[in-house]
Order: structure tokens, then C-alpha cells, then sequence
């Protein structure tokens, strides 16, 4: 395999190697190609070709600068917008816990009134809900990661 044959995969999976043919994200293509490194630099540890081509290639850049939160005032501004809507008043409270927690949107829309205390001020986030191919809500279990699954302080002022 050469380096060109890597970049013309990449190109193709970004283009259409994702689900029903439509785009991979760039974060997904570099996955693959951090795969494809390490079964290449095995391959040459046992002297199958000479050098590793992935070493060479050109898969997609990412982000991964730092993310900037919106000022305070904004988000104040943002909320306050959103009472005024005619759904206003949950969409301000989902905002609210959502900039308070820093929790993940699928985690806040897991969550259940069974699953606050007021009294205490917490709440438990047990599942997560994401939207499956044909684009209905699923609850897919728990969080991403072990410690998603939490008690959560909520704010005083919520």
C-alpha cells in the first residue's frame, strides 16, 4: 500500500463513508487512521513492508482549539429570550441547568422531575437520550463515560 492509496481513502471515507453513504466527520477518518497506523508499524515490526505508509499520509485536520463560552451577559440575555417564547419557560430552565451543570445535552434530556430534589438541591443522572438513524428520541442507557452517571448539585438560584 502507498501513502496516496491512504489519502484517497481518507478522502473517500470524509466524502462517503459514513452511514447510507453520506460524510464521515474528520474525527472519525483520523480514528481510522490511527488504526491503520498501528497495524501498519506492527506490520513493519515483522518486516512485512519496509516502512509504515500511514507515517506519511494525510488524514483530515480536527478542531481541537479551546472552546469560549459565552459571556455571562449573553447568556443571561439568552434565557431571558427564552421565557419570552411560547415554549419560554422550559427551554429557560433547560438552558439554565444547562449552563450551571456543564452537563451533556443527551444527559439533561435524560433527566426526569423523579430524579430532582428540590429539598437537597440535586439531581441524578441516570440516562442518556440520543436520536437513532430514523431521527426518533432513544434512551440509550447510561452516560458516556462513568462518571456521567452523577448526582448533580443543582444551583440555589434554580
Amino acid at each position: 500500500m502507498k501513502v496516496v492509496d491512504l489519502d484517497i481513502l481518507y478522502s473517500a471515507l470524509q466524502e462517503h463513508g459514513g452511514k447510507s453513504g453520506g460524510p464521515l466527520k474528520p474525527a472519525i477518518v483520523r480514528k481510522v487512521h490511527t488504526a491503520l497506523s498501528l497495524v501498519f508499524a506492527q506490520a513493519v515490526r515483522w518486516e512485512w513492508p519496509a516502512r509504515n505508509p500511514a507515517a506519511d499520509a494525510s488524514p483530515p485536520k480536527t478542531y481541537s482549539g479551546e472552546l469560549e463560552p459565552p459571556a455571562a451577559a449573553q447568556v443571561r440575555r439568552l434565557i431571558e429570550e427564552a421565557v419570552k417564547a411560547e415554549d419560554g419557560p422550559l427551554w429557560a430552565a433547560y438552558l439554565l441547568l444547562a449552563v450551571t451543570t456543564g452537563r451533556r445535552r443527551g444527559e439533561l434530556c435524560g433527566l426526569r422531575w423523579t430524579e430532582v430534589d428540590l429539598e437537597p438541591g440535586t439531581a441524578a443522572i441516570f440516562r442518556v437520550v440520543k436520536i437513532a438513524e430514523d431521527n426518533k428520541l432513544v434512551i440509550a442507557g447510561f452516560p458516556k463515560s462513568a462518571r456521567g452517571k452523577a448526582t448533580i448539585a443543582l444551583d440555589e438560584g434554580m
